[in-house]
C-alpha cells in the first residue's frame, strides 16, 4: 500500500527500453589513427591496371586500419587526394563526374578511377592468358597458385572459378609425379589439389637435401678410392740418355729403340743425346791444329840456326886464337 503523503498516480515501475537507450550518451565516430603510414603514391607508368589494383588493395586496409570508411566523405576523399600523388591527381582532375558534388563522394571518386585504370576487360584474352599459364622454372607452387588467382579475378568465371583454376594446377604444373597423384585423386577439390601439391613440393626439397648430402660423401669416398688406385698404377717416370725424353723404364715406350743415329750411324739412340763426335768435325779440328802449329815450328828452325851459327863463330874464333898463340 502507498504510504501516507506518496501520490498514488507517481509511476514506480523500472524505465523502459526506450528510456534507458535515451539516457545513454551518443559516442562519435571514431578519430583516424594517425599513426599508420598512408599508402604511397599511386604509379601511373607502366601497367596501370595492375598498379591500380594493388594501390586500391592497400588502399582499402588503411581505410579500415584507420577508421577512415566511418569519417564523412570529404575527409575521405580529401585524403585519398593527398595519397595518389602529383601524376594520379591529373587523372582525379579529368575524370568525367556527372556533378560538381560527385567530386567530394567516395564511392563515386573510386568508381571512376577504377573505369579509367583498368578499362573495358576483354574476357576471352584475360581466359586466353589464365589458360596458358604454366608453372615456370624455379617458381614455387605458392607462387603460382597466386598467380592463377590474379588472372582469375578477371576472367568471370563465376561459381567455376575453383574447380579451373584446379583444372590449371593439374595441367600446368611442372613435376610429372605430382600431376600423376593429382589425377588418380578421386573427387579432386581445390583445397585438396594445394594440399598434394605443397605436399609433394616440400617432400621433394627435403628428399634433394637428403640425397645431395649421400652424394656428397659418396663422391668424396670414389675420389679416395680413385687417387688410391691412381698412386698404385702409376709407375715411375725416368730421363732416357737414348731419347732425352722422360717415359718407363722400358725399351718399348723409348722412341729411339730401333732406330738409327743421323750423327754418328749407330742405332737405338738419337742425335740430340749421341756422345761421340762427327768424323768431318774430328778432321777440320786436326786442320786447325795443324794450320796453329805451322808457324811455331818455323819459329823454332829460325832460332836453331841462329843458335848454330853463333856456335861456329865461336869455334872458329878459338880456333883462329890457338894458332896464334902457337905461333
Amino acid at each position: 500500500m502507498p504510504t501516507p503523503g506518496q501520490d498514488d498516480s507517481a509511476d514506480t515501475s523500472p524505465p523502459s527500453v526506450a528510456q534507458q537507450n535515451e539516457a545513454v550518451p551518443v559516442i562519435p565516430p571514431h578519430a583516424i589513427q594517425s599513426n599508420l603510414p598512408v599508402p604511397s603514391r599511386l604509379d601511373t607508368r607502366g601497367n596501370i591496371a595492375e598498379n591500380w589494383k594493388r594501390w586500391k588493395q592497400v588502399w582499402d586496409s588503411f581505410e579500415i586500419a584507420s577508421r577512415l570508411n566511418q569519417q564523412e566523405n570529404q575527409i575521405r576523399v580529401a585524403t585519398f587526394i593527398t595519397c595518389i600523388g602529383s601524376d594520379a591527381l591529373e587523372v582525379y582532375n579529368s575524370l568525367p563526374f556527372e556533378r560538381e558534388d560527385d567530386k567530394m563522394v567516395m564511392s563515386k571518386v573510386l568508381e571512376l578511377m577504377e573505369k579509367h585504370c583498368i578499362g573495358q576487360t576483354n574476357v576471352i584474352y584475360e581466359r586466353y592468358c589464365f589458360n596458358n599459364r604454366n608453372q615456370e622454372n624455379g617458381e614455387s607452387f605458392d607462387e603460382y597458385l597466386t598467380a592463377l588467382k590474379v588472372l582469375a579475378k578477371t576472367c568471370n568465371f563465376g561459381s567455376l572459378k575453383d574447380e579451373l583454376i584446379r583444372d590449371r594446377i593439374v595441367c600446368g604444373i611442372r613435376d610429372m609425379g605430382t600431376r600423376k597423384k593429382l589425377l588418380q585423386e578421386a573427387g579432386l577439390t581445390l583445397q585438396k589439389c594445394v594440399n598434394t601439391s605443397r605436399s609433394a613440393e616440400k617432400t621433394a626439397t627435403q628428399m634433394k637435401a637428403m640425397s645431395g648430402k649421400e652424394d656428397v660423401n659418396a663422391l668424396s669416398q670414389n675420389e679416395k678410392h680413385r687417387s688410391k688406385d691412381k698412386n698404385k698404377n702409376r709407375k715411375k717416370l725416368v730421363d732416357c740418355k737414348y731419347c732425352g725424353r722422360k717415359h718407363e723404364r722400358s725399351r718399348d715406350k723409348c722412341v729411339a729403340f730401333g732406330k738409327e743415329c743421323t750423327k754418328c750411324g749407330k742405332a737405338n739412340h738419337l742425335a740430340k743425346v749421341c756422345r761421340q763426335e762427327n768424323p768431318s768435325s774430328k778432321k777440320e779440328k786436326k786442320e786447325r791444329i795443324h794450320q796453329l802449329g805451322t808457324p811455331s815450328e818455323s819459329q823454332d828452325s829460325c832460332s836453331l840456326s841462329k843458335d848454330q851459327k853463333n856456335m861456329s863463330t865461336t869455334l872458329t874464333a878459338r880456333f883462329l886464337n890457338r894458332r896464334s898463340l902457337q905461333r
